[in-house]
């Protein structure tokens, strides 16, 4: 898994330029050897506006899952959930975020997407 905020590092440190503090990582390392590990999660954002209401997807991605909440940016309040299994379903057809069984997937996915970017009155640039 890689973040596109990562690109900054990596091309600095590929240049030989000093990178300021940032959230991303160097993939430096990868691109000089494939068999280095990475991190194996990656949120994204993606804002949309829906029936006149401005909404924000959070998103978190590992080597199975990828777990969406769809929130207001005014307010935090999830509109809508999804998961999916990349294992089963690797073109996304099937939202499994309502299957008892993914119960516990659903809890944790959504509890490290918290925890890495908190809810309430959200837009692309709290992050």
């Amino acid at each position: 898994m890689a973040e596109s905020v990562s690109c900054y590092a990596t091309l600095c440190e590929l240049a030989g330029l000093p990178a300021p503090s940032t959230d991303g990582v160097s993939l430096a390392p990868l691109l000089r050897d494939p068999q280095t590990p990475i991190a194996g999660e990656a949120v994204s954002a993606f804002p949309r506006r829906v029936d006149g209401v401005d909404v924000l997807g959070r998103s978190l991605r590992n080597a199975r899952f990828r777990y969406v909440e769809w929130r207001r940016q005014d307010t935090g309040a999830v509109l809508a959930r999804e998961l999916y299994d990349y294992t089963a379903d690797p073109a996304e057809t099937a939202n499994l975020v309502s299957d008892p069984a993914q119960a516990p997937v659903v809890a944790g996915l959504a509890a490290r997407l918290s925890a890495t970017w908190p809810a309430g009155g959200v837009t692309v640039d709290d992050r």
